[in-house]
């Protein structure tokens, strides 16, 4: 299924999370998910959505996207009232 549509394999997420020396929490946080979703992408239980998928393939791809999503205060967008 995840590979006709074009999705990350469970294989795939967790090399490229240990190759970035991430943890499961710590991905999890970066997307905004819990770690018992993220653990089921991985085993395969459970199917990531499309648009997570290509969020993860963001942060999985851009070390400057990780900064920012470390910095919770970097996300903060300017008052314009």
């Amino acid at each position: 299924m995840r590979k006709v549509v074009g999705l990350l394999a469970p294989d795939e997420i967790r090399v490229h999370r240990e190759r970035l020396g991430l943890s499961q929490d710590e991905l999890a946080h970066h997307l905004g998910i819990t770690t018992p979703t993220l653990t089921g992408w991985e085993t395969g239980a459970l199917i990531q959505p499309r648009s997570l998928d290509r969020f993860l393939r963001a942060i999985l791809t851009m070390p400057e996207l990780r900064m920012k999503l470390a910095d919770e205060h970097s996300l903060e967008l300017a008052s314009t009232v």
